[in-house]
C-alpha cells in the first residue's frame, strides 16, 4: 500500500501498546503489596474451613453481612490486579481480624506475615493510594478491548489519561506526553497530587513526618514509573492522531477548509487544493445527512467514502467528493487516485477500517 500511496502513515496498534504499558506499570508495584494481594487469595483458595471462619468474622464485624469473593491475581497481572486490590481494600478490617486470629490458631508463618501486613497502617494507606490509579489502567484497557472501538476517540482517551497522570507529579507547563523534558520537572513529593483520600488519611495518621514523606515519595515513584511505561509506547505521530478529531462531523461544520488544510497539508498535493476546497464546502452542506446513523468518526467517513466510490463508478459522473478516511490514513481524490478503485472501495465498505494503520 505504501508503494501505491506514499502519503500513508503507519500508526502502530495502540491497544497492544496500552496492554504492555499496563503490564510494565504493574511490575513496579511494591513487592510486599504484590505479596499481600497474592497470598491473601491463596490463603482461602483451597480451604473451605478458612473460608467459613472468615465468613463468620466478616458477619460479626459487618452486622451479619456476607463478604465479597476475593479475586486472585492471574498470570496476566494487569488484567486482575485492579479487582484484586479493590476486594482487599473493601474488606481490610475483616481480613485484619481474621489473620490476627489465624496467627495463633494455626501457628502458620504465612498467617503471621499476613497478620503483620494487615496490621500495618502504612500498607493500608498505600493500597488506598494504589487502587484508584490501577482502576484507571483497568478502565483504559476495557476501552481498548471493546468490540467496535473508534480509533480516533481511543487516542483522545489515551492522551487524556496520560495527561491526567502527568498532572499529578509533573510541573505545569511540562505535563504533556510530547515534552521530552518532563522527567526533569518532577514536583516535590509534598506538592504531588496523590489522591484526596490518601492525603487525608496521611494527614490524620500518627506517622512521623519522615514516614509521611517516605510514603509520598513511594507514591510519586510509582506514578512516574507508570507515566514512563505509557509514554514510551505512545504513537510517535500524536499530533496527527489528535488532528483527526477535526474530521468529526460537528467539526466539519465548524471549521473552514483553510483551518483543516493546515493540519493535513502534507497529505494534499498543491494541484488539488482548489478542487478539494470546493468539494469540502459542498461536504459541509451534506454533513448532517452523511452523519445520520453513524456512531463514530470512522463510520462517518466510511459512509461518505461509499458514496464517493459509487459516484466515481458512475460513467460521466462529476459529483465526487474528496474524502479523508481517518481509520486508514488515506486522502483520496477523484482526479488523483492515491489508491486503486478496488482498494478504495474496500476501505469505504469498512473491510480495512481497523487493519491497515492500526495493526502492529
Amino acid at each position: 500500500m505504501k508503494a501505491e500511496n506514499a502519503r500513508l502513515v503507519l500508526v502502530k496498534c495502540v491497544c497492544h501498546s496500552s496492554q504492555l504499558a499496563c503490564n510494565e506499570a504493574i511490575d513496579v508495584l511494591p513487592t510486599h503489596i504484590d505479596y499481600l494481594v497474592r497470598e491473601t487469595f491463596n490463603w482461602f483458595a483451597h480451604s473451605p474451613k478458612r473460608q467459613q471462619a472468615y465468613r463468620e468474622t466478616y458477619a460479626a464485624i459487618n452486622s451479619g453481612g456476607v463478604p465479597n469473593k476475593l479475586v486472585g491475581v492471574c498470570a496476566t497481572r494487569w488484567l486482575s490486579i485492579a479487582p484484586a486490590l479493590r476486594s482487599i481494600l473493601n474488606q481490610w478490617a475483616a481480613l485484619r481480624s481474621h489473620f490476627e486470629a489465624a496467627k495463633s490458631q494455626e501457628r502458620c508463618y504465612a498467617a503471621k506475615v499476613l497478620s503483620e501486613m494487615f496490621a500495618d497502617e502504612q500498607n493500608l494507606l498505600f493500597v488506598k493510594f494504589l487502587s484508584p490509579i490501577v482502576d484507571e489502567f483497568e478502565r483504559m484497557n476495557k476501552l481498548f478491548q471493546c468490540e467496535a472501538p473508534d480509533p480516533v476517540r481511543l487516542n483522545e482517551d489515551l492522551i487524556c489519561f496520560v495527561n491526567a497522570l502527568m498532572a499529578r507529579v509533573v510541573m505545569p507547563g511540562y505535563a504533556e506526553p510530547d515534552n521530552a523534558q518532563w522527567e526533569q520537572h518532577i514536583l516535590h513529593a509534598r506538592a504531588c497530587s496523590l489522591g484526596v483520600l490518601f492525603l487525608h488519611c496521611l494527614e490524620k495518621s500518627s506517622f512521623s513526618d519522615a514516614d509521611k514523606l517516605l510514603l509520598s515519595e513511594r507514591g510519586r515513584k510509582f506514578i512516574v514509573a507508570c507515566i514512563r511505561s505509557v509514554v514510551k509506547r505512545l504513537p510517535a505521530n500524536l499530533k496527527l492522531l489528535s488532528d483527526l478529531l477535526l474530521l468529526a462531523p460537528k467539526n466539519i461544520k465548524k471549521y473552514s477548509f483553510d483551518f483543516i488544510h493546515r493540519s493535513f497539508s502534507a497529505f494534499i498535493g498543491t494541484s488539488s487544493i482548489s478542487s478539494l476546497e470546493s468539494e469540502y464546502r459542498l461536504l459541509q452542506t451534506k454533513v448532517d445527512d452523511l452523519a445520520e446513523g453513524t456512531q463514530s468518526i470512522t463510520q462517518f467517513w466510511a459512509h461518505a467514502a461509499v458514496g464517493v466510490v459509487e459516484c466515481v463508478g458512475t460513467p460521466g459522473s462529476s459529483q465526487g467528493f474528496s474524502v479523508s478516511v481517518p481509520a486508514c490514513g488515506v486522502i483520496w481524490h477523484k482526479s488523483q487516485m492515491l489508491l486503486p478503485p478496488v482498494t478504495a472501495r474496500r476501505h469505504a465498505e469498512g473491510e480495512l477500517t481497523h487493519t491497515s494503520c492500526f495493526s502492529s
